[in-house]
């Protein structure tokens, strides 16, 4: 996770990033995704990120 939370850090267009869901309440099991959100003052341009990959 500290991997994407770097990517999304190198755009400037990227001014929060926040996770929530199961996980954050502790009330995740080994099926349980995490959910990430990326909070930007516009369009977050993730092919020049390389973040496609995730």
């Amino acid at each position: 996770m500290n991997k994407i939370f770097n990517e999304f850090i190198e755009i400037p267009e990227v001014k929060a990033i926040a996770i929530g869901g199961s996980s954050t309440a502790k009330a995740s099991d080994t099926t349980s995704d995490i959910d990430i959100y990326v909070f930007s003052s516009n369009g977050v341009p993730l092919k020049k990120s390389g973040l496609q990959n995730y």
